[in-house]
């Protein structure tokens, strides 16, 4: 039989394959507990930790979550790992080529007010 799934590689499976589909509250249920999951697995490698947070956070950004993804930005600020430059183009970049780009510009906006420059 083969080798069990890592948590980490079952999240981004499973971010990969739901791109492109409504995001029902049990997916997104489904999404958060495999984050969860991979940020245990991650034994608080910061690079992994970060990595993690910046996949959920296009996930979300693509699914047009402004308020998850302002919940997981103060979770990550708390957690020591505040946004930067990387995790706000994500962020805005997936929401700009998504139905949700509207929202673009207010996180644009919040990265300036941070202090982030983006280009």
């Amino acid at each position: 039989e083969g080798m069990p799934q890592s948590a980490k590689l079952r999240f981004e499976t499973l971010i990969a394959t739901s791109r492109g589909s409504a995001l029902s509250d049990s997916k997104l249920q489904e999404v958060e507990g495999a984050f969860q999951d991979a940020l245990e697995e991650s034994q608080g490698l910061s690079i992994v930790t970060k990595h993690l947070y910046q996949e959920l956070l296009g996930f979300l950004a693509r699914s047009g979550q402004s308020e998850q993804i302002q919940a997981r930005l103060k979770e990550m600020k708390l957690g020591g790992f505040p946004a930067d430059q990387v995790t706000y183009g994500i962020i805005i970049n997936a929401l700009a080529s998504s139905a949700f780009a509207s929202l673009a510009s207010s996180f644009f906006r919040q990265a300036e007010q941070e202090g982030i420059a983006l280009t």
